[in-house]
């Protein structure tokens, strides 16, 4: 993500309120990304979000083997909040999001705007696939 795009992306529908509700259900927020964690945390200040995030934000690391589906960005996110595997779960909208999540033993959601991300997602492996993030406003609602 570079600049110009953390200025200008759109969020996913729902990607505002699905962060506020989890962060005002006390739970902890991270975002684990292959662009750098500086874009990244511009595009949540945009948003009015940097706040539920605090130095959870883990981009890129100067090696490029270290890109997902390396868990390298997932591995720093777990130790910033001091989270186990087992207790996370991870929405991402690409195989290697969830190669990076099985991987490291933390459960996985797979978001798909479209068939195409859908099928990449199910052929990857992940078996729960949602359209739509508010889907998991509602489960957030229910946990």
């Amino acid at each position: 993500m570079s600049n110009h795009a953390a200025r200008t992306a759109p969020p996913a529908p729902h990607a505002d309120r699905l962060v506020e509700r989890l962060a005002a259900g006390g739970r902890q927020v991270a975002v684990t990304t292959n662009n750098s964690a500086r874009a990244a945390l511009a595009y949540l200040q945009r948003r009015g979000l940097a706040r539920h995030f605090g130095s959870h934000v883990h981009g890129r690391a100067a090696d490029p083997a270290l890109l997902k589906p390396h868990p390298d960005c997932l591995e720093r996110a777990l130790a910033s909040t001091g989270t186990a595997p087992a207790e996370c779960l991870m929405v991402g909208d690409s195989p290697g999001d969830f190669f990076a999540a099985v991987s490291v033993g933390v459960s996985f959601v797979g978001y798909a705007r479209n068939d195409r991300k859908a099928q990449a997602l199910r052929q990857a492996g992940s078996e729960h696939v949602v359209r739509s993030l508010e889907d998991l406003m509602t489960a957030a609602a229910l946990a």
